[in-house]
């Protein structure tokens, strides 16, 4: 990903997660932050920083830093338009991102399930994890599940 795709990433969030869209600077923030952990497909994006297992950012939060001791990557947000989805591209993106984390060092994965995706994010090896800031989890939306996964395996 680069700062020029901006309005590709924010016109495919915008599709994808209409009710919880963030602003253009929020991922050009997570851009700067760790531009290993965010990628550009062909109709869709993917985007992943260093975090603290338990305290993922909030939505829309600008003002995120990386946290000193990162212990793991949170997968902020994979989005693929619907005739992108069930091919395997998912998959692909998951991976890539996965290995960014491991070659960073970190010993898990964490993310925020939308949009009834647990399920899809099980299938990734995850699974629900209850120490994280539920008012922070609130802000995601009605049934929206904290994640994490282990990455040292």
């Amino acid at each position: 990903m680069r700062p020029s795709d901006m309005p590709d990433v924010k016109r495919i969030s915008d599709i994808v997660h209409a009710d919880l869209t963030e602003s253009d600077a929020v991922f050009a923030r997570r851009l700067e932050l760790f531009p290993q952990g965010c990628f550009m497909t062909v109709d869709g994006y993917a985007v992943a920083h260093p975090a603290l297992v338990g305290m993922p950012p909030a939505l829309d939060e600008l003002d995120y830093q990386w946290p000193q001791h990162a212990d793991a990557l949170h997968i902020h947000d994979v989005a693929l338009l619907e005739h992108r989805r069930g091919g395997g591209l998912g998959h692909s993106v998951v991976s890539m991102l996965l290995a960014a984390g491991r070659a960073h060092g970190l010993r898990c994965s964490t993310l925020v399930a939308v949009g009834g995706k647990a399920g899809y994010w099980q299938r990734h090896g995850y699974s629900a994890h209850h120490a994280a800031k539920s008012h922070v989890i609130a802000g995601y939306g009605a049934g929206a599940t904290y994640m994490w996964r282990d990455l040292t395996r």
